[in-house]
């Protein structure tokens, strides 16, 4: 009788946890579906009033300024605006670099890609001009007027983190389509 109790008792315990990763995963993929910004105004607006913590995740399609290396090799510095911009990413980047630092800076969003921890899986590199969607962006914080957030970069844990795209369009209709539905959830669960 002890021994069937036990089974019981592991048996309730798997069930609720069980119950617990699905709730978990439901939260996730609300979070994914709502956290999503093309426009840098927006995110600022996010980042300001709800002030997330460190460990919400917020997605984003934008298209890339400019980029650097880190003087460490561990990542690249991404500065991305709005990806309807992509056609005008020249202009628009020399009338920002004529702007005093305080309002451009009010006009992108600095991204800190982290290289992945396996080292031979190539560096990410980033196109000027280029649309991508980040998905994962965390630590979402302002040093003096710059909205910064952080991704580790694409590796084998972790794949589709980061996707490039011809133009803003079709980052567009591409996220839509990968967003879960009600049915998609409920399939989930049989």
């Amino acid at each position: 009788m002890g021994r069937d109790s036990a089974s019981d008792d592991d048996e309730a315990d798997a069930a609720e946890l069980l119950a617990e990763v699905e709730e978990e995963l439901r939260e996730q993929r609300a979070e994914e579906a709502t956290n999503m910004f093309v426009s840098v105004k927006k995110i600022r607006d996010f980042a300001k009033t709800e002030q997330p913590a460190e460990t919400v995740n917020v997605s984003t399609i934008m298209c890339v300024l400019d980029s650097e290396r880190l003087e460490n090799n561990r990542g690249s510095r991404v500065n991305l605006v709005e990806g309807y911009m992509q056609r005008h990413i020249k202009s628009y980047g020399k009338t920002l670099a004529r702007m005093d630092k305080f309002r451009s800076d009010a006009r992108v969003l600095k991204l800190t890609v982290w290289d992945p921890k396996n080292r031979s899986v190539g560096k990410p590199r980033f196109r000027s001009g280029g649309v991508y969607e980040f998905k994962k962006v965390h630590s979402l914080t302002f040093y003096h007027n710059t909205l910064q957030g952080c991704v580790q970069a694409v590796g084998a844990a972790n794949p589709g983190l980061i996707e490039e795209f011809p133009d803003f369009a079709t980052a567009k209709r591409a996220r839509l389509s990968e967003l879960p539905s009600d049915g998609d959830m409920e399939e989930d669960q049989e």
